[in-house]
């Protein structure tokens, strides 16, 4: 109930970023809590769609909007091909995400407010590019 509040302010007011930003907050944790891959990936293109609507990152840099970018961007990158070939099946197509792009957008957040999390997942995200040190 409380992402359906905020997608209707977000809907009756599309410049209201706070709005956008809170929905992809909420359904990301959904998606984090989903019982099963196929609902955490319906969940999670909803996040996307919520997250690309927030025009916070465009206006001013948001720390808490880059930090889930970011994550999005590693959850993606880390998708085995069975997750993947699924994905497509039942979204039509997944976004394109690297290591880097999560990279970026979380040394983003960092720098505007370093966090335990965002380091965290800053370290996932070298390791994943295969950089352990």
């Amino acid at each position: 109930s409380g992402f359906e509040l905020a997608k209707s302010a977000f809907e009756k007011d599309p410049t209201n970023s706070e709005a956008a930003k809170q929905a992809a907050m909420i359904v990301g944790t959904l998606s984090e809590s989903a019982s099963n891959s196929l609902e955490q990936m319906k969940l999670g293109a909803q996040f996307k769609l919520s997250l690309s609507l927030s025009q916070s990152i465009d206006i001013q840099p948001d720390m808490v909007v880059l930090h889930m970018r970011g994550r999005f961007s590693f959850k993606v990158a880390s998708l085995s091909w069975l997750e993947r070939t699924m994905a497509c099946k039942v979204l039509n197509s997944i976004p394109s995400c690297t290591y880097d792009d999560a990279l970026a957008d979380l040394l983003a957040a960092d720098k505007i407010h370093p966090a335990l999390d965002t380091l965290l997942f800053i370290g996932k995200a070298y390791m994943g590019r295969g950089e352990r040190e």
